[in-house]
């Protein structure tokens, strides 16, 4: 929308808040300001005001910074995968907290024939601990039933 917008020459300049925040690569960043450019579109940045792709230092000062801001975010993608891997190791769960949903109860029960938001509504008592409102959502309730049925299933199987 924007970029249709910056085509059209709708402004004369683009303003962001940071370099890291704007573009997710130093290649959609470059890619992005090329296009800029071909609009005689400008490039600035609120919290970095050395980059001002209107001026060549600026457009040098941009490619250095969307540079080091891929990086860092790259190394910050690396040491949350390894804390990760380090806490699944150590045996800690990852995720979110299980509602603890009973499967069995959620099976014995489906023969309603109810739809899975209205059974979620009508059955609360299928969570072991309800979570925040005491709620339980169509989704997590069937996620529940379809476990329980491959566990089920898998049991059978190894008799």
């Amino acid at each position: 929308m924007m970029l249709d917008q910056a085509a059209a020459r709708d402004f004369n300049q683009v303003l962001v808040f940071r370099l890291d925040r704007a573009f997710r690569s130093v290649l959609e960043g470059v890619q992005t300001l090329e296009g800029l450019k071909a609009w005689s579109v400008g490039f600035r940045s609120y919290c970095e005001p050395y980059i001002d792709t209107t001026t060549p230092m600026g457009e040098t000062m941009f490619a250095i910074s969307a540079a080091w801001a891929q990086l860092a975010r790259s190394i910050m993608g690396e040491r949350v995968k390894a804390g990760l891997a380090r806490a699944q190791a150590e045996g800690k769960s990852i995720g979110r907290p299980s509602l603890g949903v009973n499967g069995e109860l959620v099976a014995q029960l489906r023969d309603s024939r109810l739809s899975w938001a209205k059974f979620a509504k009508a059955h609360p008592q299928v969570a072991k601990s309800g979570g925040k409102r005491g709620k339980l959502s169509a989704a997590t309730i069937r996620r529940a039933y379809r476990q329980f049925t491959v566990q089920q299933a898998d049991a059978m199987a190894a008799e």
